[in-house]
This record gives C-alpha cells, sequence and structure tokens, in this order.
C-alpha cells in the first residue's frame, strides 16, 4: 500500500509516489447524510493545487448541505424505489394496494431495464432510448406515459432527498403509441345493459351495480358498511338513503383500508324509490346472513360490520 505523506501546510492534501511520478490525494472526516462518519478521499490529481480545488469544493458542498449526490453514488433505481415505497407505505401516503400497484409496474416495465442501474449513470440519451423502444414495440400510450410517470416519481423523489443532484429525465418526450380503445357506450346501450343487469343478477348484486351509478368507485361500494347507510323520510313521506363512505375495500386490504383522498370521505344520497327498495332488501339480507366476508368473496355479499 502506498505511503500518504501529509502535504506541508495545506491540511487534507497527501502526496505518494507512482511508477509514473508524483501525484496527490485528499482525505476529509465527515458525518455524511445519513448521520455517519464518512470520508472524502479522491486520489490521482497530478499537482497538490488542483487537489486543493477539489478540497476546496468539496468543503463548499459540505457547507451548503448538499451531500446526498457524493455519499449515494452507489443508489441503484430499484434500492431508490424500494426506499421511496416504504417511506409511503410508513407515512400513509400510499395505501397498500397503491404500493402493490406501483411494484407491479415497477417489475414489469422498469426493473429488468434499469433496476441494477446506479441512478447517477441512467442517462437522458439511454431512457429516451427506452421509452422510444415501447413505441416501437407497440405499447400503448397509456402504459408507456404509466411506466414514465412512475420512472419520474421515483428520480423526482431521489432528487428532492438530495440523493442525486437534479432529475435528468425530466419532460422526457413520448410520441407515438398505440391509442387507447375507445370505451364511451352509447345511452341505448347503457340503458340496455343495466335492464340486462336488473334481469339477470340478484336483488342484492344489482343493488351493488345500482350504487356505482351514484358515482363511487368500486372498492368504496365493496367498503360500506351497515353504519354507512342512514334510512330518513323526505318531502311527501318519501324515504331515501344518507350514504357515508368510511373504507375501501380492495384485493390488497380485503378487511378494509383508508379512502383514496380527503375529499372522498364525503356523503351521497339513494333518492329513487328503486334503488331505496333495493338498499332496503341489500341490507335485510345483511342482518340475516351475519356472516363476515371471505377472501374470496367477488362481491360484497354482506355490508360489514
Amino acid at each position: 500500500m502506498r505511503k500518504w505523506t501529509p502535504v506541508p501546510r495545506h491540511v487534507g492534501l497527501y502526496s505518494y509516489d507512482t511508477q509514473k511520478g508524483k501525484r496527490y490525494g485528499i482525505r476529509r472526516g465527515f458525518k455524511n447524510a445519513d448521520g455517519k462518519r464518512d470520508e472524502f478521499h479522491p486520489s490521482g490529481f497530478r499537482t497538490w493545487r488542483d487537489a486543493d480545488r477539489a478540497l476546496k469544493d468539496f468543503e463548499s458542498t459540505l457547507a451548503g448541505g448538499h451531500l446526498g449526490p457524493i455519499t449515494h453514488r452507489a443508489v441503484t433505481l430499484s434500492k431508490q424505489f424500494e426506499s421511496m415505497k416504504k417511506r409511503n407505505l410508513e407515512t400513509e401516503r400510499w395505501r397498500e394496494s397503491t404500493a402493490k400497484g406501483k411494484t407491479y409496474l415497477y417489475n414489469l416495465r422498469l426493473k429488468d431495464a434499469f433496476g441494477d442501474r446506479r441512478l447517477i449513470d441512467i442517462s437522458r440519451s439511454d431512457y429516451q432510448a427506452f421509452i422510444n423502444k415501447m413505441v416501437i414495440d407497440g405499447y400503448s400510450h397509456n402504459t408507456i406515459k404509466s411506466a414514465n410517470s412512475l420512472m419520474q416519481q421515483i428520480m423526482n423523489d431521489a432528487e428532492h432527498l438530495d440523493i442525486i443532484d437534479k432529475n435528468r429525465l425530466k419532460a422526457t418526450s413520448i410520441k407515438g403509441g398505440t391509442a387507447p380503445r375507445d370505451v364511451n357506450i352509447t345511452r341505448d346501450d347503457f340503458k340496455t345493459w343495466m335492464a340486462t343487469a336488473e334481469q339477470d343478477l340478484s336483488r342484492y348484486d344489482f343493488c351493488m351495480v345500482m350504487l356505482l351509478t351514484l358515482g363511487s368507485r368500486r372498492e368504496e361500494v365493496l367498503g360500506l358498511q351497515l353504519k354507512s347507510f342512514v334510512r330518513e323520510i323526505g318531502p311527501n313521506d318519501q324515504p331515501y338513503y344518507e350514504i357515508n363512505y368510511y373504507k375501501a375495500r380492495t384485493t390488497g386490504d380485503r378487511t378494509g383500508g383508508a379512502l383514496k383522498s380527503d375529499a372522498a370521505y364525503r356523503t351521497n344520497y339513494a333518492i329513487t324509490p328503486t334503488l331505496v327498495s333495493l338498499i332496503d332488501d341489500a341490507i335485510e339480507e345483511c342482518k340475516k346472513n351475519d356472516a363476515p366476508i371471505t377472501p374470496a368473496s367477488r362481491t360484497l355479499k354482506h355490508f360489514y360490520i
């Protein structure tokens, strides 16, 4: 191992001999972004002045609190994604179902191409080529946008935490991709579908369908509880239901979890005689069949308590 000799009157600078002549290096201890002791120790400088400039640049970075890009150079995309997921779950910014969906998307679209690569090694040109290949391979525009959205989220998170100096993948161009299929239906088609559902489904299951027509998400309807329904009497002695949303139930959280946003904690109203009658019957069925919801349930066969 080479012997490093302190350079007189220059704290932190050292010289050492090589076959090609004298070279200079730096040794500067500090606490890294994780609060642990670390050392800045580049070497190979041809003159002490070059080494001194590098040390002064480091001192400036240290004073400005921008150590992340230096101390986290080895962070890979997969490591950053897992760190982001863990923090978002711990702070409840993500639900379990959200984390599950993003993990599936990451593993499917980004992991093989970039997972083992360091964040600092993912260039804009490489990433743009990746996006262009998705277009050439015939992926839909929405699929490409979803993959890019997750990549940008990971890189922005790394930038925010000062792990990289900036997200160099911002404003990546997405031109092309197959158009999404048209999912619009006509009013007549909707009426036909609803009439068929009313004819073929049980009153309980048709109630679930009708509740969706109020603008609720599927997981919100599946998360309804008996306490969600308050029966009231309106003008002309006509009954109606006040429907309150407290929980969401998904395949990733079958016992019910938080709703998607603060605005989702809201109240809807069922006022048509048909829907009021369906809810009456559904609630009676729940009370008669006091059985817990099983993971195998495909529909909410009993409003859970």
